[in-house]
Formats: structure tokens, C-alpha cells, sequence
């Protein structure tokens, strides 16, 4: 149902009822209700429905709740509405003179009009009232719609913007292996191949989607690594611990995919003798719990030598960014040194499975 059917019909609802209590009132004091009484309320009825809804429609037309000065617009209601009330009373004084025969002019009296208008003129400064109050919830309702959409439509163009940044950056460096290793070892660049494909198909798959299971994600990041670890040589081994409950949970995808792409690049990538890069996954109540743990040291002071995309600060500080727009404050990442040789970030958010 529109707002305007809607009104017309709270409209009619409304005058209805003032009218009968109107009626009942007057008729508790005048010993009953007489049939001329409901004459004059039909009449009443015909003229003041009409009536508030041009006075409605005016108001909309001319904009007033929007552009003018409270003051200013309660002193034009006031006139109007006192002009309507005297126009209707004299309008059902009409109707009872010569459609009802209760008086004539010589038996009229302008006090007695004044009187009922005043009555009346009240009546609609309560309909005025109560149809300002009215618009300015809905008003009010409709802005924290509007702004819940532009917030829902700002944080996923924010997500997007943000999964495009944590996209593996190591690809290019791939193919360019793969070709150098082409004609002296062929076997390795058929698993290069294989592993490098799995990672495609998973980006078409899931590059789009905000969140994918765990295990989907755990299988990603096994084919990067299995290609880092040829690329590395024997400077690179890896372990993966994942609880069977929690291989159905849903996380953000490329979340693992950033950590254990900072472990490598911030991590054994600058040991000579390379490390190993521990990964586990754990559900504790309600919490997933992430855990990578790599061979290393936590940097202190940024490198200005070094691209700031480049710099781990940069990549976990997107991926916390994204965990807020996702989670809020349910969702939290740490990164500590457990030694001084050893690096840890855990991701904390809440245990979501995906019942597909």
C-alpha cells in the first residue's frame, strides 16, 4: 500500500471517529442522538476529508515543512486552518438552514459561528499537528534508510577495494619461473602448472564472494605454497593444522592467503637458510581462532627504502580494515613476536559455517 491510499484512508478513519465521539458527546447532554445530527456529521464528513487532503496536498506542493521557519509556518497553519474552519461551519449552516429547516437568517448568528469554527479550528490544528509529527518520522526513517544504503554500498565498494589489494602479487613471478624452468626441468614446471591453475580456478570462483569455507581457503593456500616451496627450494617447508569442525566455517577470502603471503615475503624470503610457516585453524566456543606462525622477526621501524605496499604493516592494516567492515568489533587481528625467532598474526572472529 502507497502513502497516499494509505493517508486517505487513516484520513477518513480519523474524521469518522472525531465526528461520532463528537456526536456522542453532544447527544449525552441533548438527551440523544438525533437523525439531523447525522446529517450535519455527513456533511461535516464531505467537506473536511476533502479538505485536509488539499490542505495535505498544499502543504507538500509548496514545500513548506522543508523551506520555511517553524515559526513562520505554525502562523500560516494557524490562518489557513481557521479559514477552513469558518468556510465548513459556514457551509454546514447552510445545510441546515435549507437542507434541513433547523433556522433561517433571521435566527443566524455570527457568534454562534464563530463558536463552532473555533471548535473546528482547533480540531484541525491537532490534524496539522499530528500530520507534522507523522511526516517528520517518516522523513526521519527514510534519511537512516538512505544512509544505511549508502553505508552498505560504501563498504562494499570498500571490500572490493580492499580484496583487490590482498590478491597474490606473486603470479607474474610465477610465470617467469615456470619459463626459466621449461626446458631444464620439466617435471617441476608441469607441478607449477598444476598448482598455478588451482589457484586461477579458485580466484574465479571465489574472487568475488566476501566470505568461503575454510577448507576451500586452506586448499588454496596449499597450491601457493606448494609453488613457493619449488621456487624456494629446500628454504621453505610449511604445516597445516586444521580442526575437522571448523573446515565448513566461513572467513573472508584470501584472509590465510595475506597471512602466510606476509610470513614468506616479511619472513623467509630475508633468511638465508629460509624457515617454516606453520598455519592453525581452531574453533574455541564461539571464536574462530587463525593462527600463522613463521620463521622471523618482527620488524620495529618501517624500511624507507622499501614500497609501502610492500610493507607488512600496510598489508595486515588492510586486512583489519576489511575484518571491521565485515565483523565490527567482533572480529579483532594480532601480530607478536613468540620468540626471537619466531612471528605470529592470529585472526579472532566469529564461527560462522556455511550451510550450503
Amino acid at each position: 500500500m502507497n502513502s497516499n491510499t494509505l493517508f486517505w484512508i487513516v484520513n477518513a478513519a480519523g474524521w469518522i471517529t472525531y465526528l461520532l465521539l463528537a456526536s456522542l458527546f453532544f447527544g449525552y447532554f441533548t438527551g440523544g442522538i438525533s437523525s439531523t445530527m447525522w446529517y450535519i456529521n455527513l456533511a461535516s464528513f464531505a467537506y473536511y476529508v476533502p479538505i485536509t487532503g488539499c490542505l495535505r496536498w498544499l502543504i507538500k506542493k509548496m514545500g513548506w515543512f522543508e523551506n520555511q521557519q517553524l515559526i513562520k509556518l505554525i502562523l500560516v497553519l494557524v490562518g489557513i486552518n481557521y479559514l477552513i474552519a469558518l468556510v465548513g461551519q459556514f457551509l454546514v449552516s447552510l445545510v441546515m438552514m435549507y437542507g434541513l429547516g433547523m433556522m433561517d437568517w433571521s435566527s443566524y448568528s455570527v457568534n454562534m459561528l464563530m463558536i463552532t469554527s473555533g471548535q473546528q479550528w482547533f480540531v484541525l490544528g491537532l490534524w496539522s499537528l499530528l500530520y507534522l509529527v507523522i511526516k517528520q518520522l517518516r522523513r526521519s526513517r527514510q534519511q537512516q534508510m538512505t544512509q544505511l544504503q549508502l553505508e552498505s554500498a560504501l563498504q562494499a565498494n570498500e571490500l572490493r577495494a580492499l580484496k583487490a589489494q590482498l590478491n597474490p602479487h606473486f603470479i607474474f613471478n610465477c610465470l617467469n619461473n615456470m619459463r626459466a624452468l621449461a626446458i631444464d626441468d620439466s617435471q617441476t614446471t608441469r607441478q607449477m602448472i598444476t598448482h598455478l591453475s588451482e589457484i586461477l580456478k579458485y580466484s574465479f570462483q571465489y574472487g568475488e564472494q566476501t566470505t568461503v569455507s575454510v577448507e576451500r581457503e586452506i586448499q588454496h593456500v596449499n597450491n601457493y605454497l606448494a609453488l613457493e616451496s619449488i621456487q624456494f627450494e629446500q628454504r621453505l617447508t610449511y604445516d597445516t593444522q586444521v580442526d575437522a569442525a571448523t573446515q565448513q566455517a566461513l572467513i573472508p577470502t584470501l584472509a590465510i592467503q595475506l597471512l602466510v603471503e606476509n610470513a614468506i615475503k616479511h619472513g623467509i624470503m630475508k633468511l638465508p637458510n629460509g624457515g617454516h610457516i606453520q598455519i592453525n585453524v581452531t574453533g574455541v566456543g564461539a571464536q574462530l581462532i587463525i593462527t600463522v606462525t613463521n620463521t622471523g622477526t618482527l620488524p620495529t621501524e618501517p624500511n624507507p627504502a622499501h614500497n609501502d605496499r610492500n610493507h607488512t604493516r600496510v598489508g595486515l592494516s588492510n586486512l583489519k580494515q576489511r575484518l571491521h567492515l565485515m565483523y565490527g568489533d567482533r572480529a579483532e587481528l594480532s601480530i607478536q613476536a613468540l620468540s626471537d625467532e619466531r612471528v605470529a598474526v592470529q585472526i579472532k572472529l566469529p564461527l560462522e559455517m556455511n550451510h550450503d
